[in-house]
């Protein structure tokens, strides 16, 4: 059995690879990644980890350890990703809200939200946290990291809680292992996004509700304040927090269910209907105090995102295939798939909490890897209900352990290689270089063709979140207008995105010979003789010029000094 299971591994590996053109991911499709990665020494990587996978699913942590465990393995299989770029532009935006904070402080923050800050379609959890992280730690990108991935292996926890407490232990466990099965994620974990962390504020909102319902008291609030929280992390949450009516309704009605003080069968189920309707009053009146003063805002946001948004994710979208059987494992596709048959014949009411959320993202054809990776941990549940299927617990955590070692692989053999080797890492190699440099300042200017596929002034704050000098941004360039095509782009933000005060630079150098930055999407031979004057009066420069075909925006760094 352990062998037919390491070989089916492997084969499902070899099927992924011959037909990778399958895989349409925008970030990190196989197609791509396996650019820069050499087959065979994934392939014996591969094998390797079958091997290993063995004896690793052979060892029984004692049940009182098996948090921590999660909590470190999680941490620690993301750690080695943090070297790669801030690959999606919207970074931009994050950055530069955090940075206001950092500045102005908080009371600043929440008073200029939506106007003096560019907020787009966000909301302003995230951007708070990253801010207070920047004005109490340091602007410095491991500190992010640090939250980002903290989020991803709280996540894990939270999904071995709430596994084990709608059904059992090993199927909590199993979920929670699950979800280091999902190659993508490891490319997510160290953004500075809110996916990840909108993946944790979810898992939280579900989790302190069951509590809510089943303890009652301070357990209430904590659960509002929960709620109220994700409400604001981003936009989507407001349709996946619908998951918590399904929750209520399946305590409520479920006579056999869960550790409801006082409401087992034949109980008080007033006492949940109470505690229910608590939550839902007091989580409403918690996000009302913020909504209200800044309701034109968010009704503009709202505007916005029906406009442009709703009917751009049909454009910009990925096939289903790719996100559940490139980006998840099949194994875990499958055993989720299967795990539908086994709650219809049960007539287990407790399935409907994790299917919701998938439901959702099929009737509502939400067909991009990043936007659904708050499902995640409900498509591991599913799964691991499917695997509880297995009698024999040893060939369940083999197989287990062989779908974390292969996704695993695939993450660090061949996405970890390509996001590595895209042009965003010139942004990153860039600003380090930059603080090995006497001064505290950087002159930055940007030379694109006059009709780039982004506004070239966002890639500003991503040099920034890599560097500690003050930069000054002197915009070079008058682009044609292209209104049509930038209104249905999908970074048409950039284009809204204002220059934020703090990067002025015209008139504001305080050091007589700053470092000098250019940004472009070309050579030096297109640099305007301007600039070229400026360059003259420099003896040294590096170039960071590693350029890719899979992104559109191109940043090629040049430094003289």
């Amino acid at each position: 059995m352990f062998l037919l299971i390491a070989a089916c591994s492997v084969l499902t590996f070899l099927l992924q690879y011959t037909y990778r053109s399958l895989d349409d991911n925008r970030l990190t499709s196989w197609e791509a990644a396996f650019k820069f990665a050499d087959f065979r020494h994934v392939l014996a990587a591969l094998c390797v980890g079958m091997l290993v996978a063995w004896p690793l699913s052979r060892v029984l942590f004692p049940r009182r350890y098996r948090s921590v465990i999660l909590f470190v393995l999680s941490f620690g299989l993301c750690m080695p990703f943090w070297s790669e770029p801030e690959m999606i532009v919207d970074a931009a935006r994050y950055f530069t809200q955090a940075k206001y904070l950092e500045l102005h402080g908080p009371v600043f923050f929440l008073k200029e939200w939506g106007r003096q800050i560019f907020a787009w379609t966000d909301t302003p959890v995230v951007s708070f946290l990253y801010g207070l992280i920047f004005r109490y730690l340091g602007e410095t990108r491991v500190y992010i990291q640090i939250f980002t991935t903290a989020c991803f292996s709280l996540t894990v926890l939270l999904t071995y809680r709430l596994g084990s407490r709608l059904w059992d232990e090993e199927t909590g466990y199993i979920g929670a292992l699950l979800l280091l099965g999902i190659p993508f994620l490891y490319s997510q974990a160290p953004l500075m996004m809110v996916d990840v962390p909108l993946m944790f504020f979810l898992m939280v909102s579900v989790y302190t509700f069951l509590l809510a319902l089943e303890r009652g008291g301070g357990m209430i609030l904590l659960s509002a304040l929960a709620i109220a929280t994700t409400f604001y992390v981003k936009y989507s949450s407001f349709l996946m927090l619908t998951v918590l009516p399904v929750l209520f309704c399946v305590v409520l009605l479920s006579g056999h269910t869960l550790q409801v003080i006082g409401t087992g069968p034949g109980g008080r189920p007033r006492t949940i209907l109470a505690r229910g309707l608590a939550v839902f009053l007091l989580s409403s009146v918690l996000a009302g105090i913020f909504f209200l003063p800044d309701h034109e805002v968010f009704m503009a946001q709202i505007r916005l995102l029906r406009e442009y948004q709703e009917p751009g994710l049909k454009r910009w979208g990925e096939s289903f295939l790719s996100t559940f059987l490139f980006q998840t494992h099949p194994f875990i596709t499958l055993a989720a798939v299967s795990s539908l048959w086994l709650a219809i014949r049960r007539l287990d009411a407790r399935y409907l909490v994790p299917f919701w959320l998938l439901l959702l993202v099929a009737v509502l054809q939400i067909r991009r890897s990043r936007y659904i990776i708050m499902v995640f941990p409900m498509l591991t549940v599913m799964a691991s209900l499917g695997l509880m299927q297995l009698r024999r617990a040893e060939v369940r955590r083999f197989l287990v352990s062989c779908v974390v070692a292969s996704s695993l692989v695939v993450a660090v053999f061949a996405f970890r290689p390509f996001l590595n080797n895209i042009s965003e890492v010139n942004l990153r190699d860039a600003g380090s270089f930059l603080d090995t440099l006497r001064g505290d300042e950087a002159e930055v200017f940007t030379v694109y063709a006059r009709n780039p596929e982004a506004n070239p002034a966002v890639a500003v704050p991503l040099l920034d979140l890599f560097t500690g000098k003050r930069l000054l941004y002197n915009e070079t360039g008058v682009f044609d207008a292209r209104p049509e095509e930038i209104k249905t782009s999908s970074l048409r933000f950039t284009w809204e995105y204002p220059n934020p005060p703090f990067y002025a630079g015209k008139g504001a150098a305080k050091e007589r010979k700053p470092a000098l930055v250019v940004i472009t999407d070309q050579g030096e031979e297109a640099v305007p003789p301007a600039i070229r004057e400026k360059i003259g009066k420099y003896g040294r420069s590096r170039i960071f010029d590693k350029e890719d075909h899979e992104f559109a925006f191109k940043t090629l760094v040049r430094v003289y000094y």
